[in-house]
């Protein structure tokens, strides 16, 4: 199923690709200058500031991405500079609460011996197994992290691979631009559209696993059980 699902995002991405170029130029552009920034503002008081920057527009150009992975045409603004609303908000809220509760699996390491096995165990499975929440808020469709628990059982190894293995299997040859010249130009590039890759296969596992993401109780948006 994982190879299944990866090509369909890629079928999807080359069939929306006009539309996803219009919709992320403007938040991809901003992202990669911040990413540059970033590097020239290590260790600086500035660092912070580019930290939670980078965290907006990751939320934005997130859930612009999966809109129109699920949605399709006409359901993400075009050429637009980022604008900020309830459903970012709830995304950056889900983001903190996603982040807090992976931290707490570091109480495993205090475990002699086992510890860090079960802690990159729990680690896998938890990054995996609650984040179904993100593609959700994105197409207003109401899943708690308990929901996102649920419906990926049976799931496991399909949620890591994505969620995981896939971001982390794309990223590790980027590590080669280093030692190119001007290698320092093509990372941030290169990191953003792999990021935008990655978002749109966690979209293509929510439609697998929620096939009925159209049909929502609208009153139920932006549940934080």
């Amino acid at each position: 199923m994982f190879i299944a699902i990866l090509q369909s995002t890629l079928n999807k991405i080359t069939h929306n690709k006009n539309q996803l170029i219009r919709a992320l130029a403007i938040p991809m552009l901003l992202l990669i200058l911040i990413e540059y920034l970033w590097e020239l503002a290590h260790s600086t008081p500035l660092d912070v500031g580019l930290h939670i920057g980078w965290f907006i527009m990751y939320a934005i150009i997130a859930i612009l991405t999966h809109r129109s992975m699920l949605l399709g045409q006409g359901t993400a603004s075009i050429m637009a500079l980022p604008s900020w609303g309830k459903r970012e908000t709830a995304y950056i809220i889900r983001m903190i609460g996603y982040v807090l509760i992976i931290a707490c699996t570091a109480v495993l390491l205090l475990i002699p011996m086992l510890g860090w096995l079960l802690f990159v165990v729990a680690l896998l499975i938890l990054a995996g197994r609650f984040a179904l929440v993100f593609p959700a808020i994105a197409v207003d469709y109401p899943i708690s992290f308990r929901d996102s628990w649920h419906i990926t059982s049976g799931h496991t190894l399909l949620m890591t691979l994505i969620v995981i293995i896939l971001p982390v299997g794309l990223a590790l040859p980027t590590l080669a631009l280093d030692y190119l010249p001007y290698g320092f130009v093509l990372l941030p590039i290169v990191s953003v559209a792999l990021t935008v890759l990655t978002i749109a296969a966690l979209s293509e596992a929510f439609r697998y696993l929620v096939p009925n993401y159209l049909h929502q109780p609208a009153d139920d948006k932006y549940s934080f059980s």
